[in-house]
């Protein structure tokens, strides 16, 4: 339906991140050193302004309950933007951003960063941006993380999942690691998800799929037979949906999307692809999934796991998708593109974590 920008820009690099959305349903894009803001009207974007950075930005953009969009840039900072485009408060510094992790907002507002050099920042604005560093340890938390009842938990190249309660003067993982508690087989890049009791959701580079519950007992683990880099999403009847990228010593890859039973916690299905799954699916209210692969094709499932469309774009997908208004599932491309196409689903799948971090707004909370 449209691609944005509609050209390809010398230069451009890889689209990894997801658009935010806030209540509203104006759509904030970040491209290069770039947010873009745009009204959606059934589909179609509309644009309302420009806010630029000093830096690129690799993280998604994230929308708190005040309305404002979050951003790290590769300048160092994290910037506070305000609806109408203005900054809101001084850029905090905190470093450069990690990779694979995206800010996260709390229902008070306060934004959390996972440091490049380890540990955890807070900040808060009150009349200007301040960070401080809330939680201090050396291990890299290069992992989205989320946030539950006041708990942040988050994956680090340790193999271990960290729980650090948000409301003390300081930081303290509350998880035992020597008593395996939130611990997995290796080293955790892809984003957390939620699923019901409640339980972590947590895609592990020993291509497994691990459930722990909030005191950090495993509850389940499932091999999956493929490398997980891009992240699971969890149906409201905690189905794990999640791409996996599998190289058996052909001269190509390959790839599958694959559903885990919510109950019995088996491979439910196996929808197998030509070319590596590195995107995030996204979960549509009336139960389709889409998700792209790195060959560039675009696909639309039904619950069970049969093919309701495919469709190849200009270049490969390895971003996570998500669901505007008037049926518009969009992705970004490797050529640095974002691209929607008419689907099916006219929002997002209601009771889940039906997309990466979680919601439209992109908190990284349940809402």
């Amino acid at each position: 339906m449209w691609t944005f920008p509609e050209s390809v820009q010398t230069g451009a690099k890889p689209q990894r991140n997801c658009p935010a959305v806030d209540n509203a349903g104006r759509t904030y894009f970040a491209i290069a050193n770039k947010v873009f803001a745009f009204d959606n009207n059934q589909g179609d974007l509309q644009s309302v302004w420009i806010y630029e950075t000093g830096g690129r930005i690799l993280g998604s953009p994230v929308v708190g309950t005040d309305g404002n969009i979050r951003v790290h840039s590769e300048d160092g900072h994290l910037h506070i933007v305000g609806k109408d485009g203005k900054r809101v408060g001084t850029p905090a510094n905190v470093g450069e951003p990690l990779g694979w992790a995206t800010p996260l907002v709390d229902t008070r507002n306060t934004t959390w960063i996972c440091g490049y050099h380890g540990g955890l920042s807070k900040v808060e604005v009150i009349g200007g941006a301040a960070s401080s560093l809330y939680f201090r340890g050396k291990q890299r938390f290069d992992c989205t993380g989320l946030i539950h009842d006041g708990v942040f938990y988050v994956g680090a190249e340790n193999a271990c999942v960290y729980a650090i309660p948000l409301g003390e003067s300081r930081g303290q993982n509350v998880w035992d690691h020597l008593n395996e508690e939130g611990r997995t087989g290796w080293f955790i890049n892809s984003a957390l998800a939620l699923a019901s009791g409640p339980t972590l959701v947590v895609a592990s580079r020993d291509d497994r799929l691990y459930g722990f519950q909030l005191d950090g007992t495993k509850r389940w683990s499932v091999e999956v037979s493929g490398q997980m880099l891009g992240s699971p999403i969890v149906g409201a009847d905690d189905s794990v949906y999640v791409g996996l990228s599998v190289n058996e010593g052909r001269e190509k890859p390959r790839g599958a999307l694959v559903r885990i039973d919510g109950v019995s916690h088996k491979v439910r299905w196996r929808y197998e692809t030509d070319s590596p799954v590195e995107s995030t699916p996204v979960l549509g209210e009336d139960g389709t999934v889409y998700f792209g692969d790195n060959d560039g094709f675009i696909h639309a499932l039904n619950g069970d796991g049969k093919q309701v469309w495919t469709e190849q774009v200009a270049d490969g997908v390895r971003s996570s998708g998500t669901i505007l208004a008037g049926g518009r599932v969009v992705f970004g491309l490797e050529n640095g593109q974002f691209v929607a196409l008419k689907c099916e689903s006219q929002s997002l799948r209601a009771g889940a974590w039906a997309k990466y971090l979680g919601n439209a707004s992109q908190t990284g909370a349940p809402t």
